[in-house]
C-alpha cells in the first residue's frame, strides 16, 4: 500500500514538474515534427512512382508529382499541369498545358514529355489502362491530343486520379521507385 502511495506521489509530482517545464522549453525552440504511417506496402505505396499501385498518393502528398488536373475543395475539377482541354468528340480529347512547367530536374514539362508519361502509365498500371482507354496520343508543343478507343466522358476525372501524376520517363524510374515529377519537392 504503501509503495502504491509513493508510486502516485511520485507520478504527481513529475506530471506537475512537466507542466511547468514544457511551455518554457516550447517556447525557446521550434521543432517541426512530421510522421506519416501511410507511406507503407501495406497500402500499396511501397515508393512514390505513381504508376505503381496506388503509389500516386504518396508522389501528390509528398510534393513530387502533380496530375493534369485536380480535384478542387468543392469537387470541381480544375486545370493543374493543363492549362485547358476540349472534347473535340466522342473519342478525342485536346488538352493544352501550362506554360513554363518544368519538371525538378529542368526538362521542361511539354506535349512530349506528358506523351511519354502516359504511355507508361497505360503500359505499367492495369487500373489506369482500363479507366483511360487510350488508343493514341500525339503531341505538338504544349498540346497532346488523346484519342480512346471508347467514348470516355469521364477522362478528364480519370486524369485527375493520383495514378495520373506525370512524370519524367526520360529520367526513368529507379529500382526503389523514386521519380522526378513536376512538383516544388
Amino acid at each position: 500500500m504503501r509503495a502504491k502511495k509513493f508510486l502516485a506521489m511520485a507520478i504527481a509530482l513529475g506530471l506537475a514538474v512537466g507542466a511547468t517545464v514544457m511551455p518554457t522549453l516550447a517556447a525557446d525552440k521550434k521543432t517541426f515534427v512530421f510522421g506519416d504511417t501511410t507511406f507503407n506496402a501495406e497500402n500499396e505505396e511501397a515508393d512514390i512512382n505513381p504508376q505503381n499501385t496506388y503509389a500516386g498518393w504518396a508522389c501528390i502528398r509528398y510534393g513530387v508529382g502533380e496530375t493534369l488536373f485536380r480535384y478542387s475543395d468543392t469537387m470541381e475539377i480544375e486545370p493543374w499541369i493543363a492549362k485547358e482541354y476540349e472534347n473535340i468528340d466522342e473519342l478525342t480529347w485536346k488538352i493544352t498545358l501550362n506554360d513554363g512547367v518544368v519538371f525538378s530536374n529542368g526538362r521542361a514539362c511539354d506535349g512530349e514529355a506528358v506523351k511519354e508519361s502516359l504511355e507508361a502509365l497505360v503500359a505499367n498500371h492495369e487500373r489506369a489502362a482500363g479507366d483511360l482507354c487510350i488508343d493514341t496520343i500525339e503531341a505538338d508543343g504544349n498540346t497532346v491530343t488523346i484519342k480512346t478507343t471508347e467514348p470516355k466522358p469521364a477522362l478528364i476525372n480519370y486524369l485527375s486520379d493520383p495514378y495520373g501524376c506525370i512524370i519524367d520517363m526520360q529520367a526513368g524510374v529507379s529500382d526503389d521507385g523514386i521519380v522526378i515529377g513536376t512538383g516544388p519537392y
